[in-house]
């Protein structure tokens, strides 16, 4: 997976959660349903916070790593 999708995947989630936080400022006490709900979309979003995170620490670390072996190349 590259890094543009998982951030895609990243702002959807965060968009689901977004508007189940809206809706229950509507609603002053949500069902339980509608907690499991919550849950289960902040679950996602952690999911797909970790999959980013991860993506972009590859990215990042492999021009160093790169770099470190045509050094030790030499």
């Amino acid at each position: 997976m590259n890094t543009e999708k998982a951030f895609e995947q990243l702002k959807l989630a965060a968009l689901e959660v977004k508007a189940m936080l809206i809706d229950i400022d509507d609603n002053i006490q949500p069902s339980v349903t509608e907690v499991e709900r919550i849950s289960s979309y902040v679950r996602n979003l952690d999911e797909q916070l970790i999959i980013y995170k991860y993506l972009k620490s590859q990215k990042e670390l492999s021009p160093n790593f790169n770099l470190h072996l045509k050094v030790m190349e030499q």
